[in-house]
């Protein structure tokens, strides 16, 4: 939140820092107990009651600024909110996911600014634990009648899944963009998050294509990355007032890599629908054209070795002959 004031390893160790955590586990030692009993009974009528204890603890740790701190009772606090997630209260879920969101992205941020052994802190087990939380929210997005945008979950889950490598956590960004595709189809995406999402794939689309050129072997996870990007750009590419964002050559350039670095005819295959729909446009052709020649070379040798065996690889390459001749004419 805007109200998070981040926080210097010095700060942490001074001696009113020190207070304050004190302060902190004793205000939370008054709470934990109530989860706990509320996990032991899982009853209905008890919901509303454990989503205020939540409540409380999220106010409390953004009222102290303390949602990356490391203090007495975070690790049990952390465990307990992971098994209310199993609990069939999605109500309350969505309170702790939102509260669990916060902390990853607190934690992110501030561990630019500390020493490896408190970075080793933070991440230990946040890959496997970031991971659960999206696979927990697709989960409910399909079985629930569930609106995100009320509980101001979005932004946060966009914000997440940008600072999530795809090198150390790939799993939690897969998951993670399949939710955000399951939001845009269900129409649930306003459209300045429509435009954060292209960014964040593209980000992750450059750093697919960067680790799969450095790599002497091809790597299935990068390639299910590209893929799963891919899918949900050729959605995107449908909003015209997107439109704008692909035509950028930098963007237009990790795509035709990403076709570069594709080994398999179903990821060919998308890769040129979606090339198709932008060179169908006058537009699309001229920001094509001013691709890296290195580049735009490689993509249409891979053309010409999968005209066989893709159908709209063949249809890609004559299409792209008769662009390119429109936009010769219209030069000449």
């Amino acid at each position: 939140s805007d109200s998070i004031t981040i926080l210097s390893e010095d700060h942490i160790k001074d001696g009113k820092e020190e207070k304050d955590i004190h302060q902190l586990s004793v205000e939370l030692t008054s709470l934990l107990p109530s989860l706990e009993k509320f996990i032991r009974l899982g009853n209905k009528k008890k919901e509303e009651e454990a989503v205020f204890i939540v409540k409380n603890i999220y106010a409390l740790l953004e009222r102290r600024n303390a949602f990356m701190l490391i203090f007495e009772n975070r690790i049990p606090l952390l465990k307990l909110l992971f098994k209310l997630l199993d609990t069939n209260f999605p109500v309350l879920s969505l309170h702790i996911v939102k509260l669990l969101l916060e902390v990853f992205i607190i934690s992110i941020t501030f561990c630019k600014f500390v020493s490896i052994s408190a970075k080793s802190f933070y991440y230990e087990n946040r890959e496997k634990n970031l991971c659960s939380v999206f696979r927990f929210i697709s989960r409910l997005l399909k079985d629930q009648e569930i609106d995100l945008r009320k509980y101001q979950l979005i932004d946060s889950i966009i914000e997440v899944i940008f600072n999530t490598s795809v090198a150390t956590n790939y799993e939690a960004v897969v998951n993670g963009l399949r939710t955000l595709k399951t939001l845009n189809t269900m129409e649930k995406l306003e459209m300045q998050q429509k435009e954060k999402c292209v960014y964040v794939l593209f980000h992750h689309l450059k750093e697919s294509n960067l680790e799969l050129y450095s790599n002497e072997k091809p790597d299935d996870k990068y390639e299910e990355i590209i893929y799963v990007i891919m899918i949900f750009l050729k959605h995107l590419l449908e909003d015209k007032e997107l439109w704008i964002l692909f035509m950028k050559v930098e963007n237009l350039t990790e795509v035709l890599k990403g076709l570069k670095y594709s080994q398999n005819s179903k990821s060919v295959n998308l890769l040129t629908c979606l090339i198709s729909k932008i060179v169908d446009q006058k537009d699309g052709c001229l920001a094509m054209a001013q691709c890296p020649n290195v580049d735009f070379q490689q993509f249409l040798l891979i053309l010409e070795t999968y005209r066989y065996d893709v159908v709209s690889a063949s249809f890609l390459q004559i299409q792209i002959s008769f662009s390119f001749c429109k936009i010769a004419f219209f030069f000449i």
